[in-house]
Parts: structure tokens; C-alpha cells; sequence
């Protein structure tokens, strides 16, 4: 009796993986078809998250692979609420191959996930103007918000500090403070709260005094 020869079925193709960079429509349905929600939120995406595109490979050449991956895993579920496609695809990949802390952290990975927050937020940049998103604020008005931080930093909590990071990158402030809340910003988008506590503590004296 002559061997019936094997049937191989082929495996069915894997889905193309979606290189667009934000699907608005879809955005907005995940917010419940609110746009002004949906537009706010993309708004303090890019408020937050605009000087940090490079913040994974910083973080890993720092040796902070923890606070690496806790920066790439909020990118993901960020990435996935919006409907921004490609950066969730590149943050998935990366997240998932972070979770074992032995694996090697293959240069490609970071770089495509960085390439990809980058194009989004430029993205964002071009259909939501800053001057349509902010508004201006005072000195009183942002040492009050900086006292709102401090606790936070002086816990190192990180809901709480970036909960008020969230306000004060939906503010613009008076241009002699840009650079001080920048620095307070990258501190604690990096996670590092001492450095957050030391700028935001002495920005705030210096408010005292104006």
C-alpha cells in the first residue's frame, strides 16, 4: 500500500500590520463619538509626552530598564485609546519583549518605537495647533499648581505627579519659565521624582518672590 502523501494546509496570512499614524475616526469612536473629549485628550498627549520621544533609549542607557518599560507600557494603552495604530503596534512589540528582565533589548525595537511617538506627535502638532489648546496662566496661578505637585513628588507618586503634569502642559506660562518647567517635565516623565522635588521646589521659591 503506497503512503498517501501528507496535506499541508497553509497557515493563514497574518494580518498587515496598520502603519497609520492616527485614526481619528476611530479615536473618537473609543471616546464615545465626544469629539472635544477625543481633541482634548490628543491635546495633553502631546503636552506631556512633546520632548519625550527619545525617553526609552535615555532610560536604558541609563540602566532604568524598569522605568523604561513603565514609560513604553503607558505609550501602549495611550496608543491603543486614540487610535494611533502604528505607535501601538511598535509599543507592543517592545512592551512584550521587555517583560522578561533578562531579554536583550534589541536596538531596532526602541528605535521604531521612538521614530513612531515621534511621527505621531508631529502628527498632532499639525491638526491641533498649541495655540488652540492652551491657555495662559500667571505666576500666582502656577504656584498654586506647584503646590499641588510637590506632595506628590515628595511621595514619588506617579499618578498623582502626573496627574498635575497634565495641567500645567495644557497651560502656556510666561516665557521666562519655560525652560524650569521643561526641566520639571523630562524629571518626571523619566520617573525621576528627586530631580521633579529639587527644580519644582525651587522654581516655586523663586514665584515667592516675583
Amino acid at each position: 500500500k503506497e503512503d498517501t502523501p501528507a496535506i499541508h494546509t497553509p497557515a493563514p496570512p497574518s494580518a498587515p500590520e496598520d502603519t497609520s499614524i492616527l485614526r481619528i475616526d476611530e479615536g473618537i469612536a473609543r471616546f464615545l463619538d465626544d469629539e472635544d473629549e477625543y481633541f482634548q485628550s490628543l491635546a495633553e498627549v502631546h503636552g506631556m509626552y512633546r520632548h519625550s520621544a527619545d525617553t526609552p533609549k535615555r532610560l536604558l542607557a541609563a540602566g532604568q530598564t524598569h522605568e523604561a518599560r513603565l514609560f513604553v507600557h503607558s505609550m501602549r494603552g495611550i496608543a491603543g485609546n486614540i487610535g494611533a495604530p502604528a505607535l501601538h503596534v511598535a509599543a507592543t512589540a517592545l512592551d512584550e519583549l521587555m517583560i522578561d528582565p533578562g531579554a536583550d533589548v534589541h536596538p531596532e525595537y526602541v528605535d521604531r518605537f521612538c521614530v513612531e511617538l515621534q511621527r505621531l506627535l508631529d502628527e498632532i502638532e499639525k491638526i491641533l495647533p498649541e495655540q488652540k489648546i492652551k491657555s495662559t496662566i500667571g505666576y500666582h496661578e502656577l504656584a498654586e499648581i506647584l503646590d499641588t505637585l510637590l506632595p506628590f513628588l515628595q511621595a514619588g507618586n506617579p499618578k498623582g505627579s502626573k496627574d498635575v503634569q497634565k495641567i500645567l502642559r495644557s497651560k502656556s506660562v510666561p516665557a521666562d519659565l519655560e525652560a524650569d518647567l521643561q526641566d520639571i517635565d523630562k524629571a518626571i516623565t523619566s520617573y525621576n521624582f528627586t530631580h521633579a522635588l529639587q527644580a519644582a521646589t525651587r522654581l516655586r521659591e523663586s514665584l515667592k518672590k516675583r
